[in-house]
Formats: structure tokens, C-alpha cells, sequence
């Protein structure tokens, strides 16, 4: 409610400091979020008295929209405009950092989506689910994977890196009609994820050394000029070496 924010007027872009318009505009945008993520809802959940099925299915829901407060991520770019004025470090590797950055929060973010699927579909529902075909190659295990929270979290990780990645080893699948909801959704995500990141990734390793990509094409256009003028192969070497040495130089 007190936080100043960027205001487009006809001299250009000022900083809106009328603490009323600060209110309303706080008010049209992150306050919805921001309250729901506050509410505990792990507290709804015990009170609670009844333990049907549908009551216990309905509170599972509400706790889903715990995931709101991941919404505030959005506002990570404050904090990396604050690095760009706090340190040196070039755009190039700046981003390189960045990219890498989100690739590890959608995997992160997914790897618990697909743990999620346990909740959603518990062992008492009769229904078959992914963990059941490691738990049968665990019988003679004291600690299994679907009681043990570490566990558990990288196996859902080792799922969600080869399906980001399109590896696909296919040992671990969905099981269930919820499972297989999630599982596309994942795929789709994953896929247009790996696709941007690795898209970014490769033009900006291009790019890091503009020296070395001037250099390439000017010698590019070097080798051209002496294919259409038909120069004689020692005056080719020479002037390939002249530019070479004049590189190291």
C-alpha cells in the first residue's frame, strides 16, 4: 500500500506517489494474490471436523491455492534490476544466469506438480498410481520412496529432468486419468520451457564474444573476395596469415 510504481503521462514515465492512487492501484492488481496466499490454509484444513470423502477431496483443493504465493516470482525482476546496478557482470552472462535460473524453478515447480498426483489420488481410492511400481521393486525396503519425503522429491525430480530434456526413459508413467492430466500438462510446459531456454541459451553463447564473431567475418568475407578475384594460392596464404597475426597481435 505504500509502495511507489512506474505511471506513463504525456512528459513520459514518473513514479506515482499520491498515496491514494498507490492504494487503488495496489488494490487492482497483486492484492487478490497477495491476500490469498496469506490465508493458512493447512489451519481450514484441521478444523475440519468431518472426514468424508468429498469433505477431505474439497479441502485438498483449497490447499492448492497455496500455490498462489508462487505468483510472487513474477516480481523477481526487481531483483534482478538491482543486481544490474550492483554489480558489473555483462548482459550476456547476466541472462545466461537468468535462463538457467528459470530452468531450475519449472523444474523445481514441477517435480512437487507431479508429487502432488499422490495427494490427489491417495492409496485408498482403489485407483493405480505411478509410485506403485517402484514400491513393489521396494518390498524388501524399511524406507520406501512414497514414505520418505527425500526420496520422493527426486524421484519427481529424475521424472521431471528427462521430461524437460525429451530424454524419456519411460520407467516412470502416468497411472490414472489425473496422473495423465498432469503428466500432459508438464509435457507442454517442459516443451516450450527447454525450447526458450535452449533457443536464449545458444544465441547468447554466440554472441558473448563479438571479437571473435567480427574476426570470423571478415575472414568470411576475406576467402569470397579471393575465390572472385581468382588469386594464386601463395598470395592467398599470405594475406590469411597477415589477418591472423594481426588478430594474436
Amino acid at each position: 500500500f505504500f509502495i511507489m510504481y512506474p505511471r506513463v503521462t504525456d512528459r513520459g514515465i514518473t513514479h506515482e506517489h499520491r498515496h491514494s492512487e498507490i492504494v487503488r492501484h495496489y488494490l487492482k492488481t497483486w492484492f487478490a494474490i497477495d491476500l490469498l496466499s496469506v490465508i493458512p490454509f493447512d489451519l481450514v484444513s484441521l478444523l475440519s471436523d468431518t472426514e468424508t470423502g468429498a469433505t477431505m477431496k474439497a479441502v485438498k483443493i483449497i490447499r492448492l491455492l497455496r500455490l498462489l504465493k508462487l505468483a510472487r516470482v513474477l516480481r523477481a525482476s526487481r531483483v534482478i534490476r538491482r543486481v544490474e546496478v550492483s554489480s558489473s557482470i555483462s548482459y550476456g552472462r547476466l541472462d545466461l544466469f537468468k535462463f538457467f535460473a528459470y530452468l531450475l524453478m519449472i523444474t523445481h515447480w514441477l517435480a512437487n506438480l507431479w508429487a502432488l498426483t499422490l495427494v490427489l489420488v491417495e492409496e485408498g481410492d482403489n485407483v493405480p498410481r505411478w509410485i506403485d511400481g517402484i514400491d513393489a521393486m521396494e518390498q524388501k525396503l524399511v524406507n520406501k520412496t512414497k514414505n520418505t519425503p527425500w526420496k520422493l522429491y527426486l524421484t519427481c525430480l529424475y521424472f521431471t529432468s528427462y521430461t524437460i530434456t525429451s530424454v524419456g526413459y519411460g520407467d516412470i508413467g502416468p497411472a490414472n486419468i489425473v496422473e495423465t492430466i498432469v503428466a500432459t500438462f508438464m509435457i507442454v510446459v517442459s516443451g516450450i520451457s527447454w525450447a526458450i531456454v535452449l533457443g536464449q541459451v545458444c544465441g547468447i553463447v554466440a554472441n558473448m564474444n563479438p571479437y571473435e564473431q567480427n574476426f570470423r567475418r571478415t575472414m568470411d568475407e576475406l576467402n569470397v573476395m579471393m575465390h572472385d578475384r581468382v588469386m594464386p594460392r601463395p598470395l592467398r596464404l599470405r594475406l590469411r596469415s597477415f589477418f591472423l597475426s594481426n588478430k594474436r597481435a
